[in-house]
């Protein structure tokens, strides 16, 4: 997983290298220090993300991802006095009956035993830990970007810093705790799948930001339409990697897109 983000956070810097001739750098220095910042909650995010994809089923690690509407309307609650509606509270009741129907194996009926398996993965930890981070930055993203603010910065400007400065922290993560330059080496085989994803990552962000920026986008909104893929991701997971229980997993699934529809509407 270090090798995968490393390289991509690298091959994501250089994609983003051309965005030198349309974008202005009219930044502050306190702005650029909470960029940095934020730069390195993004990074500790985008790894864990990755180790959890990388050690747990598709079927898996995809539904649980949808809990981010619900995370980042929590947290907008307390940063950005955004109130919590009872279409929301209900919406989060749904991904949680999602989620506990996701590790419910149908042998003996135990209330409490879904919930004990499903976080009792230190992977399945990683992803919750990840949404969190994800969320704040997200939430700053948006803060920073706003373009009803008289003081807010060009939200190209602010992806092309924050995919230099990760792309920087995975250098020095990859240095200090890792096996350096060989990781980048590792992390390029194979080249045309790295290559590829890396550069959707990096044309998602671009949009995903300008959307975030738009003063009439709802951030949950936003971030739920990344997360219709699911099923996909659960059918692909099915025919591809042979993944056990589908039918529960898809019934789960069901139930968490019922709460995110719930939640941004």
């Amino acid at each position: 997983s270090i090798e995968f983000s490393s390289t991509s956070s690298f091959l994501i810097m250089v994609f983003s290298l051309p965005m030198l001739f349309f974008i202005k750098l009219n930044i502050s220095l306190n702005q650029l220090a909470l960029i940095y910042a934020i730069s390195w909650l993004f990074t500790i995010a985008f790894l864990y993300n990755t180790k959890a994809v990388h050690h747990l089923e598709v079927s898996m690690v995809a539904p649980l991802m949808t809990f981010s509407p619900a995370i980042t309307s929590f947290l907008a609650f307390f940063m950005l006095k955004e109130s919590i509606t009872a279409r929301q509270v209900l919406g989060i009741i749904f991904l949680l009956a999602g989620a506990y129907i996701l590790q419910s194996k149908y042998k003996k009926f135990e209330l409490t035993a879904p919930l004990k398996t499903l976080f009792k993965s230190k992977y399945v930890v990683y992803i919750f830990i990840s949404l969190i981070l994800f969320s704040i930055t997200f939430i700053t993203m948006r803060s920073m970007t706003n373009q009803s603010n008289p003081a807010s910065i060009s939200p190209f400007a602010f992806i092309f810093l924050l995919n230099i400065f990760v792309s920087v922290n995975f250098l020095i993560i990859s240095t200090l705790f890792y096996k350096g330059i060989k990781v980048y080496k590792s992390g390029f085989k194979p080249l045309r799948l790295v290559l590829l994803a890396s550069f959707l990552i990096a044309f998602f962000r671009i949009i995903e930001i300008f959307v975030i920026s738009m003063p009439s986008a709802k951030l949950a909104l936003v971030l739920s339409l990344k997360e219709i893929y699911i099923l996909f991701a659960i059918i692909i997971g099915n025919k591809v990697f042979h993944e056990h229980h589908i039918a529960r997993k898809i019934a789960g699934s069901i139930i968490i897109l019922l709460g995110v529809l719930i939640i941004i509407t």
